[in-house]
């Protein structure tokens, strides 16, 4: 669980498999130094495909198998994402999820919070805009 929420946070696996070494690099090291720090508390969502799972220790770890495949890698990857997405909805709705590279999907992960620049600022100007309304 995250030290502020109590909230269990989930992130994607699946900059792991990406061909991009530095992108894997650090998926990898953020991954470790969460589990651990949180353990019990981080849940790491991947691809059956990627066969070295990091160093989780306590913390959880699910490997998804694609839906379908394509002969187009790009159209596979965002497939994976998609039902990645929904996974983790339909699992851990109140889960803070957070994707440490490029994710594409139709379904937002969202229960407690989604994790994405846009969607925080987004956030932050509505609480600015209801504390001024309420004040």
């Amino acid at each position: 669980m995250t030290a502020a929420t109590g909230e269990r946070l989930v992130i994607s696996g699946l900059s792991r498999g990406n061909p991009y070494v530095g992108q894997r690099v650090y998926a990898l090291r953020l991954i470790e130094g969460l589990a651990k720090r949180l353990g019990k508390g981080l849940v790491v969502v991947t691809s059956t495909d990627i066969v070295d799972p990091p160093r989780l220790g306590e913390a959880e770890f699910v490997a998804l198998s694609p839906p379908w495949r394509s002969h187009q890698k790009i159209v596979d990857r965002a497939v994976l994402s998609n039902h990645l997405l929904g996974f983790v909805r339909e699992h851990y709705p109140s889960a803070i999820f957070h994707s440490p590279g490029p994710i594409v999907g139709l379904t937002k992960p969202i229960g407690a919070a989604f994790s994405s620049a846009r969607e925080l600022q987004s956030r932050k100007r509505t609480r600015k805009g209801m504390s001024l309304a309420c004040s």
